[in-house]
């Protein structure tokens, strides 16, 4: 039997089974809408109420922009440290092989002239 459209029986039952899973599917999302407004919500007011706090305390908007950005520097401090400390290692190596090259090229000239004495 065919309905408006040339849609059979089937489709309308179909269509009418996917309603029922579509409103299902509506109803957690706006659950989950309104669990996230109410989340962003509470940040929000938590945001303010370290912002009132900070004020109480004497804290301005500056002093807390020096302290990240102290605390920033202080990690590109630690890291630059960390990679001088790396190449000083490296070049203490590298000391290291043209030390043991030296004597060995040494060695190897001595070898050479000894030959060529005799």
């Amino acid at each position: 039997r065919l309905c408006r459209g040339g849609r059979t029986l089937r489709d309308v039952e179909k269509v009418l089974d996917d309603e029922g899973a579509r409103k299902v599917e509506v109803e957690i999302l706006r659950a989950q809408k309104k669990k996230a407004l109410e989340e962003s919500q509470q940040y929000r007011s938590a945001y303010e109420q370290q912002l009132v706090a900070q004020l109480n305390v004497g804290v301005d908007g500056e002093a807390v922009k020096a302290l990240r950005q102290k605390a920033e520097l202080e990690c590109v401090v630690l890291e630059l440290t960390e990679y001088v400390t790396a190449k000083e290692m490296q070049l203490e190596t590298l000391k290291q092989i043209n030390d043991a090259l030296s004597d060995e090229l040494k060695q190897l000239a001595k070898g050479n002239m000894k030959k060529n004495e005799v």
